[in-house]
C-alpha cells in the first residue's frame, strides 16, 4: 500500500489522508481518518506499507489501533505497526516533514472507496510474428 497523509495536533492529534492498496491484480483507493494523543505539532507523511492477513479485500476496512511515538523536526522517518479487529496487520514505513512531538495511542479508520483503480493487466503468453 502507498499512503499520503497530514496530521495536526495540540494535545489531541487528527490525521487525514488517502492512498492505494494493491491486492492481487487490482489497485484500490482508500481514505484514512483518525487521531491520537498526546501530540503537538503538524506533519505531512508519505510512505509505503505491507498489509498482512488480508483474506478478502473488504477486510481492509475498519479501525486500526497503534501505539508509538514520533519526533520530527523538519524531516524524519517513522515506522507504524497497526492491526484491525479482523486480524489485518499493516506495517507502514513513512517519511515525515514538519514539526511534531508525540507519544500516542492512535485509532485510525481505513475505508476503501468505490471500485478498483486499475483492472487486471492482460498478459501475453506467446507472440506470433508473421
Amino acid at each position: 500500500m502507498d499512503i499520503s497523509a497530514r496530521q495536526i495536533s495540540a494535545g489531541v492529534g487528527y490525521l487525514w489522508g488517502h492512498g492505494a492498496l494493491s491486492a492481487g491484480e487490482h489497485v484500490y483507493a482508500f481514505t484514512v481518518r483518525g487521531g491520537g494523543m498526546p501530540s503537538i505539532g503538524s506533519i505531512s507523511l508519505s510512505g509505503r506499507g505491507c498489509v498482512h492477513n488480508l483474506g478478502r479485500v473488504q477486510d481492509f476496512n475498519g479501525t486500526y489501533w497503534t501505539l508509538g511515538g514520533t519526533l520530527t523536526v523538519h524531516h524524519g522517518t517513522t515506522g507504524i505497526v497497526m492491526e484491525n479487529a479482523r486480524g489485518v496487520d499493516i506495517d507502514l514505513h513513512a517519511r515525515t516533514r514538519g514539526a511534531q512531538l508525540s507519544g500516542q495511542i492512535s485509532r485510525l479508520y481505513f475505508r476503501l472507496v468505490n471500485r478498483p483503480l486499475q483492472p487486471a493487466t492482460p498478459t501475453v503468453d506467446k507472440i506470433h510474428l508473421n
